[in-house]
């Protein structure tokens, strides 16, 4: 089973000015929820944001990973919402 560090480590790695944050949603660390906030997002439809995440998780979905609930945004959205 693959560390959340791990993931995030790879997400990172991808997309260098990502701020990952990862829940579990079952309990048992393949069910995973997602938050992946990236200005590489600006500009893009939501469904190639998610393909850039998806992209890089393929790997780990096909061996350790069940299922992962993505959501992407920019900073300056991001920023918005917690702010709201």
């Amino acid at each position: 089973m693959d560390s959340f560090e791990e993931i995030k480590t790879l997400i990172v790695q991808h997309i260098p000015d990502a701020i990952v944050e990862i829940d579990d949603l079952t309990g048992t660390a393949n069910h995973l929820g997602l938050i992946v906030v990236s200005d590489t997002f600006q500009d893009l439809p939501l469904l190639e944001q998610h393909r850039k995440v998806m992209s890089v998780l393929s790997e780990k979905l096909s061996k350790s990973l069940h299922a992962v609930k993505i959501k992407t945004y920019t900073k300056k959205r991001f920023q918005g919402l917690k702010q709201n």
